[in-house]
């Protein structure tokens, strides 16, 4: 709608009179921007900003009616005064004095009913501010005529302002005037019958407020009237000042009440939680004779409400509701009732009175819903609580007990999380206590974990963050860093945790654990410096938490990629074996590495990388496990055993117990069949590569393998001969540069016949330098082993003989041969 700015003005002043405060502010801005030539805009403007507590605001357009004005009318006096007091409360004492005394003259010219108010006020704070001029005289000699009661204390403080004057005369003479009506008694009736005479007649005026502050002034010397209790109270009432009110109703509890006031100063003592007065007030009520339904409604509630809650008071609030009578039209005694047998653990009774309200009513779904969860049937009273929400969004407390309900069904159901995201994120959690929070925080952010939804995780928990209570609370900043962790947002990851103390590993156990995380992935981005520092952080809060210790030592070691090395436990010809430590899946290695002098070799890097392509394929039981991704340019990691077959023959230079050898003759023959069936022929067969897990052994090295096509025979990709002594003859015919004879799986039969020699006699077969060896291996008939070790079957003897036959097809042709005799051999 569109008006003039009179009309406006007029239109402001009409929502005024309704206290519609905001709207009329609003329409006297259009006034006054609309160019309005009537400057009492100001002054109403003024009035309603002061009211709203706008105080500078309110002094601005004093100020403006007062320097618009060109009479001095009442008006000018009313916004003089307004902003007089206004000076005073902003804390302008030197302005708020000027303010008075110009009021205080302009009041005598005027004779203006407000003159008396000007004075007292005027010279009041005259008082308060302790000025010693001349010019403050006029005002309290004024104030001394109106209120003789307080002529001793004006007396003492003119004296001082003539002592400053140098008339020392007249000032002591002030003094001693003072000392006498001190001598007198002026806290009597008289006295306060006088002020309750000045209160009815500012009233009459129309000066209500310094009316009430006459009344109270009043109150303070005595007992007053019924009348001055009432009319006090109601007064304070309106103005909102409860503690006053409450006051006033308590004096007048003493005389004679009326029904009403007993209701008044109930629910007051309610808003302000005192429960102990309003039982006092209310059976005090009973005593007089006022048996009325809400007065027992009201008892039953508060012994409802005593904390802590016993059953002694649970037991009066039933009696007092069953003292009202039509108990079954009044849905807020059904209420109480049933939620009272909820407290005393009667749940039948309980949910019978809430089954007495009306089926369509939020009210009845809503306690259902709290019978429900108390009994841990989360299930029916998150149905009740969701029927609540359909019938009224807004009733009660409804969406926080939902909350608490998914809380405790620990439900993950999608629109489950969202509800209570949702109310989180639109911060309507301002009910919640600390620990509830904390616990739906915690619920969704595992739902965030488990879905990898970092970026939820991130906004959720910033707007959570703002909240004050949780401004500080460690384990919300670990989870935040957390989300940036996932996020790869190490940047902002590592200020939150930067600023993030570790002190007590008791409390921050979220924290620690977080920085282990972030540390943790720092590795796995190879930032091995920054990680060493997160885990001097952790090792400073808690010197004994999982593991930190080890990471720092293993990080101050020398490192292959992420393969801190140990000690130095083996060397072939390529390549070098450590144990390492794995900082990324934080356990003990054996890490193959290439001799430096290999290290720009491009066929001896290929060989080591077709080797851990191809064991990396196999995953055959009896063959070292290799770990995933650890390959590197010039290494790679593999399990790390306990011990190798040489170790064992060191041990026992005579040879194995029969047992032993059959057992891992069997292992052998096993673990050289699963590789033959794979199209894998070993050639490199000898004690330093096999190793043991525990009684198990498993084939390592597999850089002289060789991968057979099964369709078309030809060698994928090949290795060469490493241990001659266990060669076969089609081996060493190529070494002797015969020429490359086709090697086949019968390779491995026979260098299976030289280490199965080796253990049952403790001796090879063939002992000599490497070029008679080469010869030997493919001329010279070895000594039978029978001949060597005596108790030893001739089934053993003959097998391990035919293995070391000189042409292939006169060796068995496969290992699931060897492994069938195996078996029959006797193990004594």
């Amino acid at each position: 709608m569109k008006f003039s700015s009179e009309g406006a003005f007029v239109f402001a002043k009409i929502l005024d009179k309704k206290e519609k405060h905001i709207e009329s502010l609003k329409w006297y801005t259009i006034a006054i921007e609309g160019g309005i030539t009537d400057i009492s805009v100001y002054l109403e403007r003024g009035l309603l900003l002061r009211f709203l507590g706008r105080l500078k605001s309110a002094s601005y357009d004093f100020g403006e009616f007062i320097r618009r004005s060109s009479d001095i009318t009442e008006n000018y006096l009313e916004a003089l005064i307004n902003l007089a007091e206004l000076s005073a409360e902003l804390g302008d004492i030197s302005s708020s004095l000027i303010h008075w005394k110009k009021a205080y003259t302009i009041s005598l010219k005027l004779s203006s009913y407000q003159k008396n108010y000007v004075i007292e006020e005027g010279a009041r704070l005259v008082l308060k501010a302790r000025r010693y001029s001349s010019s403050e005289l006029p005002i309290l000699y004024a104030y001394l005529k109106i209120f003789p009661e307080d002529e001793a204390v004006l007396l003492y403080y003119i004296s001082e302002i003539l002592y400053s004057m140098g008339k020392e005369q007249e000032a002591r003479g002030n003094e001693h005037a003072a000392e006498r009506i001190y001598n007198k008694i002026i806290s009597n009736l008289e006295h306060m019958n006088s002020l309750i005479k000045l209160g009815e007649f500012s009233r009459k005026r129309g000066d209500v407020e310094k009316a009430m502050n006459f009344l109270e002034r009043a109150s303070e010397r005595g007992s007053l009237p019924v009348e001055v209790y009432r009319e006090l109270s109601k007064y304070y009432l309106l103005k909102n000042d409860m503690a006053k009110s409450i006051k006033h109703l308590q004096s007048l509890m003493r005389q004679s009440p009326e029904k009403e006031e007993i209701l008044i100063l109930a629910d007051l003592l309610f808003k302000i939680n005192e429960k102990s007065e309003i039982i006092n007030v209310l059976e005090m009520a009973i005593e007089k004779g006022f048996k009325e339904d809400r007065i027992y409604y009201l008892l039953a509630r508060t012994y409802f409400e005593l904390f802590p809650e016993n059953q002694k008071n649970l037991q009066k609030a039933i009696k007092y509701c069953r003292e009202i009578k039509n108990i079954e039209e009044n849905r807020e005694v059904i209420e109480l009732l049933g939620q009272l047998y909820i407290k005393t653990g009667e749940d039948e009774p309980a949910r019978k009175e809430f089954l007495k309200l009306p089926s369509d009513s939020p009210q009845r779904y809503y306690n259902l819903g709290l019978l429900f969860f108390t009994k841990g049937e989360f299930k029916d009273s998150q149905d009740c609580f969701e029927m609540v929400l359909e019938l009224d969004p807004d009733y009660k407390d409804v969406r926080d007990r939902l909350a608490l309900t998914y809380l405790e069904r620990k439900s993950y159901n999608p629109k489950d999380i969202a509800f209570l995201e949702r109310l989180i994120l639109e911060k309507n959690v301002a009910s919640w206590t600390e620990e509830k929070l904390q616990k739906a925080l915690e619920h969704i952010h595992n739902y965030y974990i488990a879905h990898s939804e970092w970026e939820k995780g991130v906004n959720l928990l910033e707007a959570s963050l703002e909240i004050n209570s949780l401004k500080t609370d460690h384990k919300l900043w670990a989870w935040l860093a957390l989300d940036f962790i996932n996020l790869n947002n190490h940047e902002k990851a590592s200020a939150i945790l930067n600023n993030l103390p570790l002190q007590n590993p008791e409390e921050e156990v979220e924290g620690l654990k977080i920085h282990r995380i972030f540390a943790e992935d720092l590795i796995l981005k190879e930032d091995y410096n920054k990680a060493r520092v997160i885990y001097e952080k952790i090792y400073k809060c808690d010197p004994e938490y999982t593991g930190v210790g080890k990471m720092l030592e293993m990080l101050s070691k020398d490192r292959v990629g992420r393969f801190a090395l140990i000690r130095d436990i083996g060397s072939g010809a390529n390549a070098k074996i450590w144990e390492a430590f794995d900082l990324v899946s934080l356990r003990t290695v054996a890490l193959k590495i290439l001799h430096p002098e290999h290290h720009l070799n491009e066929s001896i890097k290929k060989e080591l990388q077709r080797e851990y392509k191809l064991l990396m394929e196999i995953n055959l039981p009896y063959v070292v496990n290799v770990i995933p991704d650890s390959m590197g340019e010039t290494y790679f990691a593999m399990e790390l055993l306990d011990r190798s077959l040489s170790d064992i023959l060191r041990e026992k230079p005579g040879g194995m117990e029969i047992s032993e050898i059959l057992e891992l003759s069997s292992q052998i023959s096993e673990m050289l069949q699963l590789l033959h069936q794979n199209n894998i022929i070993y050639q490199d067969l000898a004690p330093d590569n096999i190793m043991f897990s525990g009684k198990t052994a498993r084939l390592c090295d597999f850089g002289g393998a060789k991968k057979i096509d099964p369709t078309t025979g030809k060698t994928i990709f090949g290795g060469t001969v490493a241990h001659l002594a266990y060669a076969s003859p089609e081996q060493c015919e190529a070494l002797a540069g015969a020429g490359e004879k086709k090697v086949d799986y019968r390779t491995d039969i026979y260098s299976f016949g030289v280490l199965l020699y080796e253990i049952i006699t403790g001796e090879l077969p063939f002992n000599l330098p490497d070029t008679q060896l080469i010869s030997a291996h493919q001329y010279s008939l070895p000594v039978p082993p029978l001949m060597k070790r005596e108790n030893i079957s001739k089934q053993m003897n003959d097998l391990i003989m035919k293995c070391m036959s000189k042409k292939p097809e006169d060796r068995f042709q496969d290992m699931k041969e060897i492994w069938v005799i195996l078996q029959q051999i006797p193990r004594w």
